[in-house]
């Protein structure tokens, strides 16, 4: 994959990741993909795990409901991770004013068919938030694997397996560890 080839449109940004739409500069009628990288030109070494992670999953994931990965590479120092696009816009876009009821719902079930598809395989998504969704008008609803951790997780993954996820929460309430989940 060579990103110079790509007309790059950035979908969302924030201190940790963007997230590009590209579409290939040379192939009118291509289909485009998604582009993660990490946000600094020297990213933190847990960003770069959170990208690898994502790839890592790319099998466990339906493209029904969920963005795969498609390749992880380099691409001028920087790591990149190539996704899928199945078109849409980041969820918080959408939100700036009332929604009708139609489209409202049609996005609830969508990301209740992500989430549970998630789940069935015993996955957990501990960020989920508007700029974490990507959403199709005319089709339906996928998640999105980016953000920051949920806390008292001490995964850098915002998805990590439900087993490690309850043992560790059970484990910490048993130290009388205090918990929350952070809201932005």
């Amino acid at each position: 994959m060579e990103l110079s080839e790509y007309l790059l449109e950035t979908l969302r940004e924030d201190d940790e990741f963007v997230l590009y739409r590209g579409g290939h500069s040379n192939q009118s009628g291509s289909s485009s993909v998604l582009l993660l990288a990490p946000a600094s030109m020297q990213p933190a070494l847990a960003t770069l795990k959170k990208i690898e992670h994502e790839y890592s999953l790319r099998d466990e994931l339906d493209s029904a409901w969920a963005i795969r990965s498609l390749a992880l590479s380099e691409q001028r120092g920087q790591t990149t991770l190539m996704l899928e696009d199945p078109g849409g816009e980041t969820l918080d876009r959408f939100l700036s004013g009332p929604m009708e009821m139609t489209q409202f719902l049609r996005f609830a079930v969508g990301l209740a068919t992500a989430l549970g598809g998630l789940h069935k395989r015993e996955l957990i998504h501990k960020d989920v938030k508007p700029a974490n969704v990507l959403v199709n008008p005319a089709t339906c609803c996928y998640r999105t694997a980016l953000g920051r951790k949920v806390s008292p997780c001490r995964s850098e993954s915002p998805i990590v397996r439900a087993h490690d996820h309850w043992k560790q929460l059970r484990d910490e309430a048993r130290s009388g560890a205090h918990f929350w989940i952070e809201c932005d």
